[in-house]
């Protein structure tokens, strides 16, 4: 209870109600752009396992596909074997070698690094945006910035 008292108290500060008006204000341009960057995001995300599942990806027996579909007969669907898992560290390290770009493996892993990132960042600049109260808008601009400043951290960190 009292954090949304202070959520809401936060909502009639002066600059909070300046910073919403702005938004509010530019909302014809910046709505479009946030959508834009979302679905571009969610794309380059989904463009990079698709490739990931032609590149490695292997036909299933007829159990597997019935298990994974839930279809009796005939299902046709690919497995995908190799580990997709990555760190900041690897991914740091292959940059510093100058073949991150060169090596195909990596260069899926830093688009779908990217395509999640923009998905997800401007997914909630999305919700900075439609939000209608101040204090919404503040708390969602400030996960926004939490999340950069997070991951920046970490990357450096790595």
């Amino acid at each position: 209870m009292g954090a949304i008292t202070a959520l809401i108290a936060v909502g009639e500060i002066p600059l909070v109600h300046a910073f919403a008006d702005r938004i509010d204000a530019n909302r014809s341009w910046l709505l479009p752009v946030t959508l834009g960057m979302t679905a571009a995001g969610l794309l380059i995300m989904i463009w990079g396992w698709v490739v990931v599942g032609i590149a490695y990806g292997q036909p299933m027996t007829g159990e597997e596909a019935e298990r994974f579909t839930g279809m009796k007969g005939s299902a046709r669907c690919r497995k995908v074997d190799p580990p997709l898992e990555w760190s900041f560290k690897e991914m740091k390290a292959a940059w510093r070698a100058g073949g991150g770009w060169r090596d195909p493996d990596m260069r899926r892993k830093y688009l779908i690094t990217a395509g999640g990132t923009m998905l997800v960042l401007s997914g909630f600049s999305v919700f900075v945006v439609l939000a209608d109260t101040p204090s919404v808008k503040l708390l969602m601009a400030g996960t926004v910035v939490y999340a950069i400043v997070r991951l920046t951290a970490g990357f450096c960190r790595a």
